[in-house]
């Protein structure tokens, strides 16, 4: 589901008012086509920085340089919000099910990166012992995500190699 402000709501309600500022016809069209050219870099600019680069993703030649980690993935489960699939030796038979900690600067809360099937390099530990369904409390202290990024939305030109503003902000 689109969050309200999302990216492509926001371009076509842009595009739609450029339309309509260009197509009305007026007694003085220079001034007009001067507000048109200004909500169009306007837009541009918008979808530009939209592309900013937050955090890259890391492919596996680079996990060879980043010491103890958990390989971890988003899950739909009750009681837990990701599993650990592996670790920096390699991936395990059964995952560990863990909720990360409140306080810990990890993944933004985005539906469409988290849905996307994505592996995240996190470093971290458990911390405490299991609760009644066998879900243990992570915390992290700092995360990646590993190449390709794969997002869960309708927006096709978004790259692979990084999280970027739209992900975040939208």
């Amino acid at each position: 589901m689109l969050n309200s402000f999302s990216p492509v709501k926001m371009f076509f309600i842009l595009l739609i008012t450029v339309i309509i500022i260009a197509i009305v016809p007026m007694h003085n069209r220079s001034k007009y086509r001067r507000k048109v050219i200004i909500c169009t870099v306007v837009l541009v600019g918008i979808i530009l920085a939209g592309f900013i680069p937050v955090k890259f993703a890391v492919d596996d030649a680079d996990l060879q340089s980043i010491e103890k980690y958990h390989i971890v993935k988003w899950t739909q489960v009750t009681g837990a919000s990701f599993i650990i699939i592996g670790d920096e030796n390699g991936y395990y038979e059964q995952g560990i099910y863990i909720e990360v900690e409140e306080d810990t600067p990890f993944i933004a809360d985005d539906y469409e990166l988290l849905s996307g099937d994505n592996c995240y390099i996190v470093k971290g530990e458990i911390i405490g012992d299991a609760n009644n369904d066998d879900t243990y409390i992570y915390e992290a202290a700092e995360w990646n995500i590993k190449y390709p990024v794969k997002r869960n939305s309708i927006i096709p030109l978004l790259p692979k190699s990084y999280v970027c503003l739209f992900d975040l902000v939208f």
